[in-house]
């Protein structure tokens, strides 16, 4: 889990360690290990591409035209990048960026609605689609 500041987030500093317990708590039930979680303080680093046999990147966008469930059945693969935006979602060229980069856009539920869950929880729910669909 990379965490670092978009455009239009809250201007609080990311609390790493709390982010690192909340993955660790996500992750207890099903017994696996859980994610890295790096944090960085500046604006948009340079993005990881998910390149190579297995890795898939996916950017959560309540707008998207798939829901994550789908992209996951139809692009399976053995590693995972998951990109929560903030509270009042990505700027048009944050998303581009993210695209261009290989991220596939999916939205966590099924109405293609825009409706948005807090960017908290984004994240555990979208490893708890990701699990769920292996099954």
């Amino acid at each position: 889990i990379l965490v670092f500041r978009a455009r239009r987030s809250p201007p609080s500093r990311i609390r790493a360690e709390r982010l690192r317990a909340v993955a660790r708590a996500a992750v207890l039930i099903q017994g696996t290990r859980p994610p890295d979680v790096n944090v960085v303080e500046e604006e948009a680093p340079a993005l990881p591409r998910p390149v190579g046999p297995g890795q898939r990147g996916f950017l959560l966008d309540p707008a998207a035209g798939e829901t994550l469930l789908s992209a996951l059945r139809l692009n399976g693969g053995d590693e995972f990048y998951f990109v929560v935006g903030p509270e009042g979602g990505f700027e048009d060229d944050e998303i581009r960026r993210f695209t261009d980069s290989g991220f596939r856009p999916a939205r966590l539920f099924g109405a293609r609605d825009g409706a948005a869950v807090r960017a908290r929880t984004a994240a555990p729910a979208a490893v708890a689609i990701m699990q769920g669909s292996a099954t």
